[in-house]
């Protein structure tokens, strides 16, 4: 999976993407191991709706106690995990 070209087809506002793009990004989804069992169907809706954000390095993408309600896919450079003693 290119992750340019994945990042360039999610930058793209969620109408804006063509089925070619859907088409793509499925294809590319079916990569990574979490996605690969998933069906076409699925994964086409799931493409549809992805939301591509962009953190400079040090910034939190949550925090612990946040509530769960969103899912992460990290195309390019790494996350850190901090379990705090004392959630808030």
């Amino acid at each position: 999976a290119s992750m340019v070209r994945m990042a360039n087809m999610l930058s793209k506002a969620r109408r804006e993407r063509t089925d070619d793009d859907l088409r793509a990004l499925a294809v590319d989804m079916k990569h990574f191991p979490f996605f690969a069992k998933m069906t076409n169907d699925v994964l086409w809706e799931l493409c549809r709706v992805l939301e591509y954000i962009v953190l400079p390095a040090g910034q939190p993408v949550f925090f612990q106690g946040d509530e769960g309600d969103l899912f992460y896919v990290v195309l390019s450079g790494k996350v850190g995990i901090h379990i705090l003693p004392n959630p808030r």
